[in-house]
């Protein structure tokens, strides 16, 4: 069955982000360099899916761009109440669900994470989960960085952990 979705891009400071709805669920949200990593994980989900494109101008009924402004001024809840859809194992749900309790301007190492989890044995299937968030910014993965206070990974690239990590804490002030 073939499944229809709805994407949008919409501008930020620090590069295009690509949000991807299902009715009115986000299902996904990346940074639109990514390409290969929304269609992988689109289609890990939905087998067959059809992307149809709208723009923030034509009715941005979901109010993404909104949200994404917000969140780049500085307003840190501005994807509270959004629809979200993600589908995984148990245990990537336990994870996402979990990365939503870090604080923005607080960090998480993947240890900690792990602890939370009452799984600190787990903690490379803790790191998987993490590299495989369908929906950064709102599952705020770029707030899990390494034991030894190092940036760790991120699918968005590490000058954008870096910049979001900056953002939120206070320490830089995007440009308007």
């Amino acid at each position: 069955m073939n499944i229809m979705l709805k994407k949008c891009v919409s501008a930020s400071k620090i590069g295009e982000i690509v949000s991807v709805f299902k009715e009115d669920r986000l299902v996904f949200l990346d940074f639109a360099d990514n390409v290969a990593r929304l269609e992988r994980l689109l289609t890990r989900r939905f087998k067959s899916y059809t992307l149809e494109e709208f723009s923030e101008e034509s009715g941005d009924i979901w109010g993404i761009g909104l949200r994404l402004e917000r969140y780049f001024a500085g307003d840190f809840t501005a994807f509270v109440g959004l629809e979200l859809d993600f589908s995984g194992t148990e245990f990537q749900h336990r994870v996402w669900n979990a990365l939503m309790q870090i604080e923005a301007g607080k960090t998480w190492s993947y240890s900690q994470l792990a602890d939370y989890l009452a799984a600190p044995s787990a903690l490379r299937a803790v790191g998987t989960a993490v590299g495989q968030n369908p929906i950064m910014l709102v599952l705020p993965c770029h707030r899990v960085i390494a034991k030894n206070g190092g940036l760790g990974g991120f699918a968005g690239g590490l000058e954008r952990k870096k910049v979001l990590l900056e953002l939120e804490s206070g320490q830089v002030l995007l440009p308007s």
